[in-house]
């Protein structure tokens, strides 16, 4: 049973004078009861799944150095030295990590990247450094010692020649000791450092914020497909220009050519970004050749897959409902129930089936977007 007191991440305070802008610490935000399943045999046997991203930090050594390796197969170093195990991706196959991501959803769940999961033994950092992301930092077993650099316009310069990018020179102007079931929000850019006060588990929810370069990168490959190969450059108008030179109506038949965004509907810039932002939960979809006609209408309940990603867009009285990179045509009340929760009780399938729906589930079901609860 988790602590109704991470509902102050999805609150309009939250939203108002936290959110993207400064830090936020509450006490006691999560049951830390249900963040102990994980320890480190756990973790390392995690590390051994090629599905999930893990490394290794050894240090900080008496220079103030680290070493990273990454798996899979990783194994706790010998002695006393500090040192930190980091595994990513958790709630793909954990249910409860996978439960906790529905405690952050204020953004949106789309929004949601993964939750990552460290041991670090006593002393274990992985530096002094910053994102470029949104996280909340829930303190699972044990207690970790953070600091922050929380002034307006921080150093972010970093250290040459370092395989973690660690900042050069660190001022901490707040420092907290989080305890279990503690939770520290941090916008992204903040400089911040952990240190384990003895052996301990941080479980960090990280938000998507894709760059400028990576959604041109997508857009580009997405609109490569809906070109028209009998558009081709003309120039009718070429009369008596100098040798060689790109003239006005050459350029101006190019911003034509490559309007790109600006020729879009909302409703189709809607659709490739509803795409793009749920592809990635079908590298964790089981698809399944089971018969869930029945089990989606006689009362069973069911639950999203642990990776499935869902995301909606209403267009009017139309919705389109993205799943797992794929998009399908439905109703606005539908499309916010099956994007909106996680576990779907026989009343939510009801609903469903009464709005049109149920072959809709069937689809979603065959195709590892939700499962069994």
């Amino acid at each position: 049973m988790t602590s109704d007191r991470c509902a102050e991440f999805s609150s309009d305070a939250f939203f108002t004078d936290h959110w993207q802008r400064k830090p936020l610490l509450v006490r006691g935000a999560v049951d830390a009861g249900s963040l102990d399943r994980v320890n480190l045999p756990w973790l390392l046997d995690a590390s051994a799944d090629p599905r999930l991203l893990s490394r290794l930090v050894e240090g900080p050594d008496p220079d103030g150095g680290f070493s990273v390796r990454y798996g899979p197969e990783l194994a706790a170093p010998d002695g006393d030295q500090p040192w930190t195990l980091l595994v990513r991706d958790v709630d793909k196959v954990l249910p409860e990590a996978d439960a906790l991501l529905d405690r952050f959803t204020g953004p949106g769940r789309w929004r949601l990247e993964d939750v990552m999961v460290s041991f670090a033994h006593t002393g274990g950092s992985v530096g002094p450094h910053f994102d470029h992301y949104d996280v909340f930092l829930v303190q699972g077993t044990g207690r970790r010692r953070w600091q922050i650099d929380a002034r307006p316009e921080p150093d972010r310069r970093l250290r040459p020649n370092q395989e973690l990018q660690l900042l050069a020179d660190f001022q901490p102007t707040d420092e907290w000791i989080l305890e279990p079931g503690d939770c520290l929000y941090l916008p992204p850019g903040v400089p911040h450092h952990g240190v384990a006060v003895e052996p301990c588990t941080t479980w960090s929810v990280g938000l998507r914020t894709p760059a400028a370069a990576e959604l041109w990168a997508e857009f580009a490959e997405w609109q490569i497909g809906r070109c028209d190969e009998h558009m081709r450059l003309v120039d009718r108008y070429r009369t008596g220009h100098r040798s060689g030179e790109i003239v006005a109506p050459d350029i101006a038949q190019l911003r034509q050519m490559l309007g790109g965004v600006d020729q879009l509907s909302d409703v189709d810039l809607a659709t490739w970004f509803g795409e793009l932002v749920t592809r990635g939960g079908a590298e964790w979809a089981s698809i399944t050749d089971a018969q869930p006609e029945g089990q989606a209408t006689s009362g069973a309940s069911f639950q999203r897959a642990p990776g499935a990603l869902l995301a909606w867009y209403a267009d009017g009285a139309a919705a389109w409902l993205f799943a797992n990179g794929e998009r399908f045509a439905v109703d606005p009340s539908s499309a916010s129930l099956l994007a909106g929760r996680r576990i779907l009780s026989a009343d939510d399938l009801k609903a469903l089936s009464q709005a049109g729906q149920r072959d809709l589930m069937i689809t979603l079901c065959r195709e590892g977007v939700f499962q069994r609860a």
